[in-house]
């Protein structure tokens, strides 16, 4: 499966896919006290075969300081690390 993904920034294109994939975890009640807004500029998605499978996200708080938002990869492509792939990109990202 490694070599079938892709990690990418998200891109407006992308926000329907998105929600698809948050309303399989249940967590696409946005806007919500817990998370008020989805800025597509701080959040990452994951590709296999071109369709759009996780997503991660990240807010900058400061020059220094990020907190780690929502995480969500399709039931059916979970057990493959997906989610830990997004979960290192991210971090990288930060720590760039």
């Amino acid at each position: 499966m490694s070599d079938r993904f892709t990690i990418r920034e998200a891109t407006e294109g992308d926000r329907d896919e998105i929600f698809e994939v948050l309303k399989s975890a249940n967590m696409h009640h946005i806007p919500s006290l817990e998370v008020p807004k989805i800025d597509i500029t701080e959040t990452f998605v994951i590709e296999v075969e071109k369709k759009v499978v996780g997503m991660c996200g990240i807010t900058m708080i400061s020059e220094f300081i990020a907190k780690t938002t929502l995480m969500a990869v399709y039931p059916h492509f979970q057990g493959f690390n997906l989610g830990t792939m997004l979960q290192f990109h991210r971090m990288k990202y930060v720590r760039d």
